[in-house]
């Protein structure tokens, strides 16, 4: 599972509690939220999921993170 590196440590313990391996992408300076563009390379065969964290307030661009459908 993809997710964000800036986020609180539940995230990555949530992702380990399911015996997924946690993969973390890093922010956008621009939104300090999950950096799409970084997010391509790190797909596999074995990607389960993208999880999105909106931080500070801040909404991801959840719309984006549709792209990645299966």
């Amino acid at each position: 599972m993809i997710t964000t590196a800036a986020t609180f440590v539940a995230t990555v313990a949530a992702i380990r509690l399911s015996r997924a391996v946690p993969v973390l992408v890093d922010i956008s300076d621009k939104t300090l939220n999950i950096d799409y563009e970084k997010i391509e390379c790190l797909i596999t065969d074995k990607t389960k999921a993208i999880i999105v964290v909106h931080l500070h307030g801040n909404p991801c661009e959840i719309d984006k993170n549709q792209k990645y459908k299966p």
